[in-house]
């Protein structure tokens, strides 16, 4: 069961479960953290709010495959992603294991994204053109030494 202390607001889907709860809601305004919950109950994601408007950290958790749930935290400026988002895969019963950062620009455009090994270390940089489309890499071996950098990253089996 959710624990809704400390939240001004609750809102609850027909079976009486609380799909959404937030620290301040007057006159239709959002402000301080929101906790929404899917339709199983679940966190999907811690949000902050100020005046109505997404901002400060997010964390959000997807469920997309249940065996490996999924969770990515990072800041958001205006309701947008910005700068450094952090993904993690679940590999415990309250562990996570960091598996890519994604770097956002002002207008949350994808600008760079840095892949990990299972071991924690830097697998594959990508940096994004003006496009958003990939053009250099840099990869590196599971020991975290460089093997490749370059506007195509080549197919490498390890």
């Amino acid at each position: 069961m959710n624990d809704n202390k400390g939240f001004q607001y609750v809102e609850y889907d027909l079976n009486g479960i609380p799909i959404r709860m937030g620290e301040v809601y007057e006159n239709g305004i959002k402000n301080g953290q929101w906790r929404n919950f899917d339709t199983q109950g679940r966190l999907s994601a811690i949000l902050h709010y100020q005046h109505d408007t997404l901002q400060g950290m997010a964390t959000y958790f997807h469920f997309d495959n249940p065996d490996i749930p999924l969770k990515e935290e990072g800041l958001l400026v205006n309701s947008k992603r910005n700068g450094i988002w952090v993904a993690f895969e679940q590999s415990g019963k309250n562990r996570w294991r960091r598996t890519m950062y994604s770097v956002y620009n002002a207008e949350e455009e994808v600008i760079a994204k840095i892949l990990f090994h299972p071991n924690d270390k830097i697998a594959v940089e990508i940096y994004m053109d003006a496009d958003g489309n990939p053009h250099y890499y840099k990869q590196f071996d599971k020991k975290g030494n460089l093997i490749f950098k370059g506007e195509e990253l080549p197919l490498v089996a390890e």
